[in-house]
């Protein structure tokens, strides 16, 4: 009888450390911050319609031109777009809960 290939340990090991941390470093931090919830909501709702639509438009894109440059170009037009709107975030203000002016 052959024994379990460690392949097969590292896989799953490494999958359990990924969900683990997925876990406690992505949600267990609105149990600490309460406030972020809807915040976490709101966001993860464009990462969702973003995986959804991502894949369609990259293989139109992919059919239409018959290559994939089009579409890492228009990734990388999306990614440099929430750059520069992360860089235009105000800091809240956490005595009120609202951004500061």
């Amino acid at each position: 009888m052959r024994g379990l290939h460690y392949g097969w340990v590292i896989m799953v090991v490494s999958m359990l450390t990924v969900l683990g941390a997925l876990g406690f470093a992505r949600f267990g931090y609105t149990m600490i911050l309460p406030d972020m919830q809807a915040a976490l909501g709101f966001v993860t709702l464009f990462f969702g319609l973003g995986q959804a639509a991502g894949p369609a438009v990259t293989g139109g894109l992919a059919d239409a031109t018959a290559s994939f440059a089009p579409a890492f170009l228009l990734a990388a037009g999306v990614a440099f777009l929430g750059g520069i709107g992360s860089l235009l975030l105000r800091p809240p203000n956490y005595e009120t809960g609202f951004v500061t002016e």
